[in-house]
């Protein structure tokens, strides 16, 4: 759900899972799609960041109420931290490193192909990171805006 909108972006968990706006609303449908693919592959998923994954499904599809939980559930969990992070490609992106986004969002796009299940949003998510990774791009909010939502 951050790894790659963590590299991409440049900005911190906290912008991503607290703050309501465009990246907030892409991390939800990439939990979506990938709760979808998990469960396609017969996988119990349980919570994610402490949070049902259904509510991450119904959010997706405009349920206010699920908007809301997830909203409540991703505070909580921030007050665990101490103070803002990075996820690992953050860091990376930040480092001039190459990053694991072909197992991280790619591989959700790789098993989601397998299972029939379509994964627009990390297949976009993670084309971005690759063109960060050879340095075509620079990390930046703006370029989360070619991701459809």
């Amino acid at each position: 759900m951050m790894h790659g909108l963590l590299g991409a972006t440049g900005l911190d968990n906290r912008a991503v899972l607290i703050e309501r706006g465009r990246v907030h609303r892409i991390g939800v449908r990439l939990a979506a799609e990938a709760v979808a693919v998990g469960r396609a592959l017969g996988y119990d998923i349980g919570t994610v960041y402490g949070i049902d994954a259904n509510d991450y499904v119904a959010a997706d599809a405009g349920d206010a109420a699920a908007r809301a939980r997830i909203g409540q559930g991703l505070a909580l969990w921030m007050k665990k931290l101490t103070a803002p992070t990075h996820s690992s490609v953050g860091r990376d992106v930040q480092s001039g490193r190459r990053t694991e986004i072909d197992f991280t969002n790619g591989l959700v796009v790789e098993k989601g192909a397998a299972c029939g299940v379509p994964t627009p949003t990390h297949a976009a998510l993670t084309a971005l990171v690759r063109r960060i990774d050879r340095g075509v791009l620079r990390p930046g909010v703006s370029l989360i805006d070619t991701i459809a939502l």
